[in-house]
């Protein structure tokens, strides 16, 4: 979650800021670019810990030169220090069971009102459930797998798999119909408009709602996906976007997730200062029926990334 406030910055903030990209104007002078930051986005290794246990928070800040990455230095603040501390460095430690806020803002003057928010959840040890985390790809892609996720690559729901797609409406129903949606999956690292701001998550997808918006290859039915679980109550954070900044032109996404029904990310608009969102179910979200299911209606064009998904209860 990223927020802004009103910005007031002086001249002499906004000279500090100025970025001379080298342009000569024909009387010799220099043209000056004003590097703004415009966003702060925050992902994470894990969004469940218990006390003691650590995970890694990345941040990317962005501005309104696509070209030119800003200072990338942020502050690191934790809501509640008793149940989760967080170092300069974005490194996590869980203290004890809550849920507390971690939120990176930026450290350039004049901008620290920008930042990013994201909640960290620590359970009890003996009641901590392993997280599982999966990457949607293509099945050739030009990067290795995250650590410590499961490729997804399209393919239809089956219970011996245990996960997979479905068609959009026949989702959360007593008999889902099982669809192939390998042909949404995309790559964007060797794309022409790839930016190489973001990390290995970020780089592939899978469209829930091409319809005749996607290039080839690709299926028009709008699909959702089904993850087995036992009955609970689980924590659900899910990364949308596009690595490909030239999609961001030709649109038109409204990246939205609902999971278990419960609205997770509503018609995110991505751009090229802001191309992608993270977010984190804020209560954990119970499932019933043995299948975990996620789908994009509400949305356009969605386009999912990664999905990390805990049992708490």
């Amino acid at each position: 979650m990223m927020n802004k406030a009103p910005l007031r910055r002086s001249a002499t903030v906004a000279l500090a800021l100025t970025l001379s990209l080298g342009l000569m104007a024909c009387g010799g002078g220099i043209t000056p670019t004003v590097i703004e930051v415009t966003d702060v986005n925050i992902t994470l290794d894990r969004n469940t810990l218990s006390p003691g246990e650590t995970t890694k928070a990345h941040v990317v800040v962005r501005g309104n030169v696509v070209e030119q990455l800003p200072n990338q230095a942020v502050t690191w603040t934790s809501s509640d220090k008793t149940v989760a501390t967080v170092d300069e460095n974005g490194l996590i430690t869980a203290k004890a069971v809550g849920k507390a806020t971690i939120r990176a803002a930026s450290a350039v003057p004049g901008f620290t009102n920008i930042f990013s928010e994201t909640t960290i959840t620590v359970v009890a040890a003996e009641t901590a459930y392993p997280t599982a985390r999966f990457s949607f790809r293509p099945v050739k892609t030009a990067g290795p797998v995250p650590t410590g996720y499961t490729a997804d690559n399209g393919l239809p729901y089956n219970t011996t798999r245990g996960y997979g797609w479905v068609t959009q409406d026949t989702a959360r129903s007593v008999t889902p119909t099982p669809i192939d949606a390998s042909k949404n999956t995309r790559d964007r690292r060797t794309d022409l408009g790839a930016t190489t701001a973001v990390e290995e998550r970020q780089y592939t997808l899978i469209h829930l709602q091409c319809g005749n918006i996607c290039k080839l290859p690709h299926i028009t039915e709008n699909v959702a996906w089904e993850y087995r679980v036992e009955p609970g109550k689980y924590n659900v954070t899910v990364g949308v976007g596009d690595a490909n900044q030239s999609t961001q032109d030709s649109g038109p996404s409204q990246h939205t997730v609902n999971v278990e029904g419960v609205t997770l990310i509503d018609k995110f608009s991505a751009t090229r200062a802001n191309p992608f969102r993270e977010a984190t179910t804020a209560n954990a979200v119970p499932v019933t029926d043995g299948l975990l299911t996620v789908d994009a209606i509400g949305g356009t064009n969605t386009k999912i990334n990664y999905i990390m998904i805990t049992r708490v209860e």
